[in-house]
């Protein structure tokens, strides 16, 4: 069951051309729904057979120089990491935690303060947008911190939304 994002559906839809605004209501949460990032990365990456597939054709840009999936044999792989920054990358790392489970080792992203976050394996440092602050400094030192010492067969998903260039 998708989230419900308008809180006063039932205030809004109470009154007036009731029919009408229950067509809006409905058009506005399938839109939101549709533009979820967690939803959209869940629709990127998926974990079959010991494999992890990267991409989804219906994702791709037309005339793309690059297509198709990218596919890692789990077993060949090390250390997998989500590093990143911007709004709503709390839902992208919680989309790739979930897809992951106990695969994914870790990471951290900065996120913009009031995101509410539900990562388990993912770290994060709220950071002020549209300015940077300190927070988003230590965010991206404690990233810094994580990716020493990586090695050649580990994996990183590199995530950035709207905000990253503050």
């Amino acid at each position: 069951m998708p989230d419900i994002r308008i809180l006063n559906q039932e205030k809004i839809t109470s009154h007036g051309n009731i029919r009408g605004r229950q067509h809006v209501t409905a058009i506005l949460e399938a839109a939101m729904e549709a533009a979820d990032p967690y939803n959209n990365t869940r629709n990127l990456i998926r974990v079959e057979n010991n494999k992890l597939i990267v991409g989804n054709p219906d994702f791709e840009p037309s005339g793309s120089p690059r297509t198709g999936e990218d596919v890692f044999d789990l077993n060949e792989l090390g250390r997998i990491f989500v590093f990143g920054a911007g709004k709503g990358m709390h839902r992208v790392a919680k989309a790739i935690e979930d897809t992951l489970d106990d695969r994914l080792t870790g990471g951290h992203i900065v996120i913009k303060y009031g995101d509410e976050v539900d990562l388990k394996k993912i770290g994060h440092t709220f950071g002020a947008h549209p300015a940077p602050d300190e927070g988003c400094a230590a965010g991206c030192q404690r990233i810094l911190e994580m990716t020493r010492g990586m090695k050649e067969n580990d994996l990183v998903f590199t995530i950035a939304g709207s905000g990253v260039s503050s």
